[in-house]
């Protein structure tokens, strides 16, 4: 996803609260729905709003998206969140492991369950603690009429 979307989904983000005064869910959802959908656009994936699953469980559930390719395989889920939301109440993960190296204490690699039964792994390699960056990885922009202390 390149940055020019991301900085297009912050700044309409920051018009809505700006004009609307709202954190609610509904309020910020068109954007981040323009947000996946551009980033959609040339991978030939769909976003379907609103497409009802059953879960492993058995549970009904229907997530704000689903991204779906034209075979119809599921390529990811969207579900908005808002303070008011209780996580506990919601199934969209059925099973998360993680797995530590013993020696190190670290996590090299953990899986998830979706609601649909797949199950996805990721495997971290190469883990640097602490590692040196150079001082241009990161920038600040300070917003006009801000006091900055450096200290």
């Amino acid at each position: 996803m390149s940055l020019k979307l991301i900085q297009e989904y912050h700044s309409r983000v920051e018009e809505i609260l700006q004009y609307g005064g709202s954190h609610n869910e509904t309020a910020i959802r068109p954007a981040f729905q323009k947000l996946i959908e551009q980033y959609c656009a040339d991978k030939k994936i769909e976003l379907i709003l609103e497409l009802e699953y059953r879960t492993a469980h058995g549970t009904i559930v229907n997530p704000d998206g689903t991204l779906k390719d034209a075979f119809r395989q599921d390529w990811g889920y969207w579900e908005s969140k808002d303070k008011k939301d209780s996580l506990d109440q919601q199934e969209v993960f059925t099973e998360l492991k993680f797995y530590i190296n013993k020696k190190t204490s670290l996590i090299e690699k953990f899986s998830f369950t979706d609601m649909n039964g797949n199950e996805n792994t990721f495997e971290l390699s190469n883990i640097k603690l602490n590692p040196k960056m150079g001082n241009k990885l990161f920038t600040l922009e300070v917003p006009k009429g801000t006091e900055f202390i450096k200290y």
